[in-house]
């Protein structure tokens, strides 16, 4: 199950922390959409990322990357 559809609703949630979680490019493509109208979250935790194309590949890094440029709450 995905938490990204839950947290575009969301307007309380200002830390999430993902560390050390096995998140892969779906899941981080997920998350980027939910980031580019979730303006709550302050803090996004990803220790433990691997950027490489072991957790998150390409396609997850771009979509993070993207969103984090629509997003200025983070």
């Amino acid at each position: 199950a995905s938490l990204a559809p839950v947290l575009e609703k969301n307007d309380t949630l200002q830390y999430l922390d993902l560390s050390f979680n096995e998140i892969t490019d779906i899941g981080t493509e997920r998350l980027a959409a939910m980031l580019k109208v979730n303006k709550s979250i302050v803090f996004l935790g990803l220790t433990g990322k691997d950027l490489t194309g072991k957790n998150i590949g390409d396609r997850g890094t771009k979509a993070l990357g993207d969103a984090l440029q629509v997003n200025t709450s983070i």
